[in-house]
């Protein structure tokens, strides 16, 4: 009984961290571009890159991650066209398989007062995705900005929606940072 509340306490908290901003993102730009003057997009095709991981970037999560870049864009004033915008929008998944061990105590055996206590080791397989959206130069194709976010892609028995769901966060939380504020 005991092991099974622990591994219960451990799914709960693994889950709060996915579900509650398990989303790791960095962003980095070109200081000298100013970001006031883009004003359209066009979107280029993601890619996969190589990585250990099992999931894969299939025609669904293109259209997700696609749909979710153009609507976050869209909804800062950036207009989609099919081509000649004025920044060329693309990502990239990579995704890597990883496992860790998880150890949940029972009992005060560890405390020395002799009421003994057993350990359970778990391990968690879990499949790290890190999607990065690149935002290039329409004119001269330069990269001007980038942002990445790293989080837990296992999904098990998630509907369409929930897929969708999880994308849309992931997007949102990587272009919460653009466009950048502009320099002073």
């Amino acid at each position: 009984m005991l092991q099974r509340a622990g591994k219960w306490i451990m799914a709960l908290s693994l889950g709060a961290l996915v579900g509650c901003g398990g989303v790791k993102t960095k962003a980095d730009w070109n200081p000298a571009t100013n970001f006031a003057a883009l004003k359209t997009f066009q979107l280029i095709p993601g890619q996969e890159t190589e990585g250990s991981g099992t999931e894969q970037l299939d025609a669904f999560t293109t259209q997700r991650i696609e749909s979710a870049i153009a609507q976050d864009l869209s909804s800062k004033g950036f207009q989609k066209v099919d081509s000649g915008g004025d920044m060329g929008v693309g990502y990239t998944l990579t995704t890597k398989d990883d496992v860790s061990l998880e150890t949940v105590g029972t009992g005060w055996g560890g405390w020395r007062w002799g009421l003994g206590g057993t350990e359970t080791t778990t391990a968690v397989h879990t499949t790290v995705g890190t999607l990065v959206i690149a935002v290039f130069q329409g004119s001269t194709k330069n990269l001007i900005w980038h942002g990445s976010g790293q989080t837990d892609l296992k999904q098990g028995n998630a509907s369409p929606q929930q897929r969708e769901q999880k994308i849309d966060e992931i997007v949102t939380k990587i272009l919460e940072q653009f466009p950048p504020p502009a320099s002073k």
